[in-house]
């Protein structure tokens, strides 16, 4: 390869071109030394013009609390304390009566007299109980008294079935069906007492055969009800025959029992009459219930 460039350029000129390209390599390495330390007077220099410290950041919440460590082992058994001191003996109860407030300590009972009772932790003063009112001799709702006023005693009544009316107690007869008061009323109660009849459908009916909307005997049979001073006498049926009943019979306010006046009661009771009308012997029943109230 040299002789090929001796050929070219000469014994001269290649002797001129290796000195220009060792001139050429020793500028290139001058130009990289100078180069290389331009940067550290750079660097020095960057390091020199450092800037004030930025502020402080805030602190950060406290992480999650950590899982609780293991149980300690258990620590060594106490010594063992002295006895303590006897306590003193106790006091047995007695119980004693004294009379009005001759006790210290008794005036809670005013007079009374009572039952002291004595223990270890002092005197207890029990008093007797006040006198009551004298009481009313008897029980207001015993047989043998009389209905109070304003209350209301209440009952059940029954005509037996008959099965032939035109035998018993025949076409237009009637039948007088007792009603007993357990708890009697006072005479005075009694001679004011109004009877009245109460159908099944909710009327009122008069000796006349009159049907009006009650107004003292707002009960029913059922729940049978009086005003003060009224006898109210409910019909539990129409008390008729079952395939008539509308032609069969009814029923009025009766006698009082004691003197025979009609629509009337006695301090024992009243009487209730139901009236037949039926010729073909048809059979009849009657059954209910009643209550009166004193005035």
């Amino acid at each position: 390869m040299l002789n090929r460039l001796r050929e070219h350029f000469g014994t001269a000129g290649l002797l001129v071109a290796i000195v220009a390209l060792i001139a050429a390599l020793a500028g290139g390495a001058y130009a990289a030394t100078s180069g290389g330390a331009g940067n550290d007077r750079a660097s020095t220099s960057a390091k020199a013009k450092q800037g004030p410290r930025g502020p402080r950041g805030k602190q950060g919440k406290p992480g999650p609390q950590g899982p609780a460590g293991p149980t300690g082992a258990t620590g060594q058994t106490g010594a063992k304390g002295e006895n303590g001191s006897n306590g003193s003996n106790g006091k047995s109860v007695t119980v004693s009566s004294f009379d009005g407030d001759t006790e210290p300590g008794s005036e809670p009972c005013e007079g009374r007299g009572g039952t002291a009772v004595e223990g270890s932790s002092g005197v207890t003063f029990v008093c007797s109980g006040e006198k009551g009112d004298n009481g009313t001799q008897g029980n207001p709702w015993a047989p043998e008294s009389e209905l109070p006023s304003g209350a209301t005693e209440t009952g059940a009544w029954s005509m037996g079935h008959i099965a032939d009316i035109s035998v018993f107690p025949g076409p237009g007869g009637s039948v007088l069906v007792p009603i007993s008061f357990t708890v009697s009323l006072e005479a005075a109660d009694a001679a004011s007492t109004e009877t009245h009849v109460i159908l099944n459908n909710g009327k009122e009916i008069t000796p006349g055969l009159e049907e009006l909307d009650p107004t003292q005997c707002n009960g029913s049979a059922a729940e049978p009800s009086a005003e003060a001073g009224h006898l109210c006498i409910y019909a539990g049926s129409n008390l008729l025959s079952p395939s008539t009943p509308s032609e069969t019979a009814y029923m009025i306010p009766g006698k009082n029992p004691a003197t025979g006046e009609s629509g009337t009661v006695s301090s024992a009771g009243a009487l209730l009459r139901v009236s037949t009308n039926n010729v073909n012997g048809d059979e009849a029943e009657a059954f209910g219930t009643w209550a009166v109230t004193a005035e």
